[in-house]
């Protein structure tokens, strides 16, 4: 019987999963059992690290353990009572420096080389789940911003240092009183991380330098701030020379180790949502009487690219895409019997002036004049020539909010967001005599 300690921490849960996938038991060690969510067939204990009285039971009938330790926990409880036992130990890629990371995870694998004979250590460092932090980032733009971008690491796939553990942890592997450093295939910087995510998704995301201080001080507001300091050190460092790439990976699971664009693959959802790749949280859907000349317009005024179409017996569109920037515009052909259904749509483009430029060429007709407007935005709207409205805009400076809402009063964007809601108003109404509500911006 295999023991995982940590069965429900990253590394730990996959580990158990290839165990058990692999049909070898193993018992997973947990404070809450009911919400471990482990596969069937694993054996699920409850037992609590501060607790020795509690782990007893879970050691019983053990041959070998995997230790996944939170940072900073005592595990001398533990291992008087794992004595003995082949273990492996989740460690540090600090080591051998003199940080409280290194120094914590030197005295653990100390501590277990004195348990027992049959003791191997993983060290990781930086692995790729360190990139989920970016995630929530991402949900406010297509911007991370990290202290040192060029800071280099061989971010790992958890998937490989699970498939590794359970390598080890099969009778007579070879690897007691070793150490391995598991490393991914390749030395990328957080810039080059961050690139890869947006491969992924579809669309560029750009990374930008976050002050060091600014951001030791947040970390220090939810961990040990010793740790937070030290995790910027090791940054700090990792920006001054490549990350060095083993081949420890391949040694202990006979494949190579998997890049990290297959991590952010098997990630996709946690940066991006249920969209699949390519397309956005809400994709706008035009109804128009033409879809091919509207595809041909789009592609002429907006740079739209074209991913297909699905054409119908009757010579009618029955689905279409085309991609405009990051976003993907479905399109298919109003029936003879259904309303006109105008879409209402908003593209950002380099140059709106040009582009309205294009859209009148290609037949739409100006609804609104191009003007700057008090959010930093400059455009108009125009209605091409199936009666759907685009609002054109180029954004020619950083606004916050605060300021564009003050800038309303003054008569130049003022007259700019009064002539926008009249001429609208008139487009959709068919009235000349509009009368337009001011915004309140007290």
């Amino acid at each position: 019987m295999i023991l995982v300690v940590g069965a429900t921490a990253f590394f730990g849960r996959q580990t158990v999963e290839t165990l058990a996938a692999r049909g070898v038991p193993v018992r997973a060690l947990t404070r809450n059992p009911s919400t471990a969510g482990l596969p069937a067939g694993v054996e699920v204990v409850r037992a609590d690290l501060t607790d020795p009285s509690s782990l007893d039971p879970a050691l019983e009938g053990v041959e070998a353990l995997l230790l996944v330790l939170p940072y900073g926990l005592d595990p001398a409880p533990l291992l008087q009572r794992a004595a003995g036992r082949r273990i492996v130990v989740l460690s540090s890629g600090a080591i051998p420096g003199s940080d409280v990371i290194a120094s914590y995870h030197a005295g653990l694998e100390r501590a277990v080389a004195a348990a027992t004979d049959r003791w191997t250590a993983l060290r990781i460092l930086f692995p790729a789940i360190n990139s989920l932090s970016y995630a929530h980032q991402l949900a406010d733009g297509p911007v991370v911003r990290v202290p040192y971008p060029a800071a280099s690491s061989t971010a790992v796939h958890e998937l490989d240092v699970a498939e590794a553990a359970a390598a080890i942890l099969t009778p007579d592997a070879g690897h007691d009183g070793r150490v391995y450093t598991l490393t991914g295939p390749a030395a990328l910087t957080q810039a080059d991380q961050v690139a890869a995510i947006g491969a992924a998704l579809g669309h560029p995301v750009s990374t930008e330098a976050a002050d060091p201080a600014a951001v030791l001080a947040q970390l220090s507001a939810f961990m040990d701030a010793g740790f937070a300091a030290a995790l910027l050190s090791l940054l700090e460092r990792a920006e001054r020379a490549p990350a060095e790439v083993t081949p420890a990976v391949a040694e202990l699971t006979g494949h190579p180790a998997r890049p990290y664009a297959e991590w952010v693959r098997d990630h996709r959802s946690a940066f991006a949502g249920p969209a699949p790749a390519g397309y956005t949280t809400v994709a706008p859907w035009i109804v128009t009487p033409d879809t091919a000349g509207l595809l041909g317009f789009v592609t002429a005024v907006f740079d739209g690219v074209e991913l297909g179409r699905v054409p119908l017996e009757d010579g009618t569109i029955g689905h279409a895409e085309i991609r405009v920037g990051d976003t993907v515009l479905l399109a298919f052909d109003r029936r003879p019997d259904w309303p006109a259904t105008p879409s209402l749509l908003r593209v950002f483009v380099p140059d709106a002036d040009a582009a309205i430029a294009r859209a009148v060429a290609a037949g739409a007709r100006v609804v609104t004049a191009s003007a700057t407007h008090a959010f930093g935005q400059r455009g108009g709207r125009v209605r091409d020539p199936w009666g759907n409205i685009w609002w054109v805009s180029t954004v020619v400076e950083d606004v916050a909010p605060e300021v564009g809402m003050r800038r309303l009063s003054e008569p130049v964007y003022a007259q700019a967001m009064h002539d926008a809601q009249q001429t609208l108003d008139r487009e959709l109404s068919g009235r000349t005599d509009v009368v337009v509500s001011r915004p309140v911006t007290g």
